[in-house]
Parts: structure tokens; sequence; C-alpha cells
């Protein structure tokens, strides 16, 4: 009898850690492809916003956002990646 509960738990812990694995391989592989994407939105909107140019360090002229656009830039890259934490904590209920 002690052989069968042997087994039958080798069997049913296989199959448990298998779909465990599954299961923790696809909410990866997709929070990574959203992160990739919200990494390409903020590339996309800091790269557009507005610069003012003419500061001078180390006899190089430096860039830097305008008040409005560092707001924007701070405001939208801080409200995608909260928004991509509750994407994540939602795909674990």
């Amino acid at each position: 009898m002690t052989y069968v509960y042997v087994v039958l738990n080798i069997v049913v812990g296989n199959f448990v850690n298998c779909h465990t694995y599954s299961y923790w391989r696809a909410v990866y592989f997709t929070t990574r492809a959203i992160q990739d994407r919200i990494n390409g939105i903020c590339l996309i909107i800091r790269t557009n916003a507005e610069k003012n140019v003419g500061r001078i360090v180390d006899g190089k002229i430096m860039s830097d956002y305008s008040e409005r656009a560092a707001e924007l830039v701070d405001t939208r890259t801080r409200l995608i990646r909260v928004s991509h934490t509750f994407l994540v904590l939602n795909m674990h209920n």
C-alpha cells in the first residue's frame, strides 16, 4: 500500500510542478513583452519631448527638457509603469 502512495505522490507532484512552471513561464514572458512595449512608449515620449538647448557643460552644448516637457515625461512614464504594476498584480489573481 505504501508503494501506491509513493507512486501517486510522484505522479501528482510532477503534474503540479509542470503546470506551475508553465503558468510561471507564461506570466513571465507576458510581463516581459508588456515591459518592452512600455519601454518603447517611454522612449518615444522622451525623444519627442520639447528640449531647451544652450547649456554648456565641460565645453559641450547640452540640452534638457522644457518645464512642460519635463512634467509630461515624468508623469507619463510614472503612470505607464504604475499601470504595468497593476496589470501584473491582476494576472496573479
